[in-house]
Formats: C-alpha cells, structure tokens, sequence
C-alpha cells in the first residue's frame, strides 16, 4: 500500500449515485458492479482494470441508486444481478434482475413492489427458517407529505440460501446479507469410576472417583455432590475424595459427583446407591482395639491374624497404611484430630475411631 491509483484507475461516470460498488465474481474473475443516477448509461460493470464489461453500461430509461444484491435466483448454476430502479409506473416500483452479461431476467421479473424503491435496493436472507431464499423490499410512495405510506415487502424465490453470493452492504463479512452467530460447542466429560466405602461401627460413607478424561472445553475447578435428588449446597470438594458424615445404619442414599468447569459447564457422573449396614466384624468387636486412645506417638493394634491397617483423616485420605509391627504404629508424622483405623484380618474388616492428641 503506497497511496497509488490502481492501474486503470480512477474512472469517470457520468452522474452521481447512492450505489456503493459491488464486488463479487462473474465466472473465473472478480467484477465490480455499480449504478448511478439519471438516465441512458446508468448500470456498470467493470473489470479489475477499469474497463467496462462487454454488453455494460446498461441504457435504461431511469437510474439505479440501490445497493445491488447478487445470487442465483433461477438456480441455473450462474448468479445474477438484482437492483433496484429509480421509476415508479401505476403506483408500482420496480425490482429488476440482469445476467452477468446484462442480458435482463424476464422470468418472474421485474417485481413490482407497492411504491418506489429508489435507493433502496432488494434484500436476500431466509426470512422464515426454511431454507430457502426470500427478497425483501422497501418501497414507499411520495406525496410529500406526512402521510406518505412505506411498505416492506417479501417475494418468496424458492433457491436454497447457499444461492445467496452478495445480499446487502450491510451484515457480516461473509456477504451472505445476516449476521450469524458463531455456534460454540461446549463439551465437558463427566467424572469416571465413583465407588464408595462405608465404616461398620460409625455410619459414614466415603466416596472417591477419578477425575474427567481430558477432552472437555472448560478448564476443571471442582466438583458439587447430590445426595438422593438435592444438590448440597455451600461448598466445593476439591479432592477426588469426599466424606458423608450425615448418614445412619440401615439408610440408603444416592449420590452423584457433578465435575464443574470455568466456562459454565457442568457434568454428572453416574449414580451410585449406598447402604450402610453393620459390619459383620462388629460381632468380634472384643477381639480388636486400639490403645492407648486418644494416642501421642504410638499406637498398638490389637486382634486376631491382623493383615493390614490403614489410618484414614477426616477427607477419607489414608495417611498411614502398614503391613507389619501392629503392635508399635509410630503416629509422628499425622497431626491431632480424629482418625478411622480400617483393620483387615483374615475374619474380615473392623473400623475403629482414633484420637490423637500431643
């Protein structure tokens, strides 16, 4: 870009207009169309040098002042060119249509809208959602006084919207002569394999899940828990781990873990039901125990064939978990607070609440 006329450029008219140029293909090359006002010489076609298309000027009897409108309005595969005309006869304007080679459409033309269309030019778009392309008008009759009557008219034209190459100056840079909106496709997967456990001796259910597959629109910030239909509200579990502590023996609830993404999305994991029932251990309660309870730096578990003990917080993370030495569990590294001790033994599985305290 140096501020230079293109070669061939400027070219003189012959009269002034309200018709911005058009630019659009005719076949392999761009064309540039325009209409100007007064009579004889008013419609133009150009070249990308200036020079006037063959069968161009068009010498009609008024000017052509509109925007212009291109498409291919008889489906032949070809477009063709719609304006409007500065005349009015019998009370009726005009809306007229041209082949590339300015030879007029006669076939369902010219429209005949009620009033003048001068300056106004002809409209495309799918006015009524069907597919199919409409021309809208606006015409108006001039008295010269308040009560001059305006109408706006639509012809149905029966040709997909893909005919559709140049509607107005007006609308989006696609040219196709609306505004469309950007169809944004949000997707967020939900969180995978949801299970849960649950505590004999103290009714609890622990659930735990693993985190969506990636893939989602959203960026992950956290996960809301529905219990039996209601969603409980006024927090936001972070972990893939959460703690029911509302619960009672013999109770069956459902849950469902809900992944929630920054861009508003939200995605349900599948249900899960959950009984909490009496541990069957319970019934050899006496064989087990931990002690001393609360605990400072040890603590020694005590039962029969022992296979595994694991100490678990409040948030259901195990925190500790050993295989051996039951009797002389150092707790140095765990904080104070209450902690649930799940006992494996070869009888089954005891859970018993600790305490430590320093």
């Amino acid at each position: 870009m140096n501020g230079e006329y293109l070669g061939g450029w400027p070219k003189p008219v012959n009269s002034w207009t309200y018709s911005a140029p058009t630019v659009a293909k005719n076949g392999d090359q761009y064309a540039i169309f325009m209409g100007v006002s007064g009579e004889g010489n008013v419609f133009y076609q150009y070249d990308v040098n200036g020079n006037v298309a063959p069968g161009f000027p068009l010498n009609l009897s008024s000017g052509v002042e509109g925007f212009i409108s291109i498409a291919d309005i008889d489906g032949d595969g070809e477009n063709e060119i719609i304006t409007d005309f500065n005349l009015m006869e019998d009370g009726e304007g005009f809306i007229r249509a041209w082949e590339m080679d300015g030879t007029e459409v006669t076939e369902g033309f010219p429209l005949r809208p009620q009033g003048l269309t001068y300056m106004n030019g002809a409209n495309f778009g799918d006015i009524d959602g069907d597919g199919q392309l409409e021309i809208v008008t606006l015409s108006y009759v001039q008295n010269f006084s308040p009560e001059d009557p305006v109408y706006v008219t639509a012809y149905a034209l029966n040709q997909p919207v893909e005919n559709l190459a140049f509607g107005t100056y007006k609308g989006s840079n696609d040219r196709m002569g609306w505004i469309r909106e950007e169809e944004v496709v949000i997707s967020c997967n939900p969180v995978r394999n949801l299970d849960a456990d649950t505590y004999g001796d103290t009714p609890k259910v622990r659930l735990f899940w693993t985190e969506p597959e990636a893939g989602s629109t959203g960026n992950l910030i956290g996960y809301m828990i529905q219990k039996d239909g209601e969603l409980l509200t006024g927090f936001m579990v972070e972990e893939t781990e959460w703690i029911d502590n509302e619960v009672n023996f013999d109770e069956t609830h459902e849950y469902v873990v809900i992944a929630i993404f920054d861009d508003g999305c939200e995605a349900e994991s599948d249900p899960l039901s959950v009984t909490v029932l009496w541990d069957n251990v319970q019934e050899n309660e006496a064989a087990f125990s931990l002690y001393p309870n609360p605990a400072k730096e040890t603590v020694c578990v005590k039962g029969t064939d022992i296979l595994q003990v694991e100490v678990f917080n409040m948030l259901g993370q195990c925190v500790l978990k050993v295989n051996e030495g039951f009797e002389n569990i150092r707790l140095n590294d765990l904080q104070e607070g209450i902690y649930f001790v799940r006992l494996q033994s070869t009888r089954g599985e005891k859970n018993l609440k600790l305490l430590i305290e320093r």
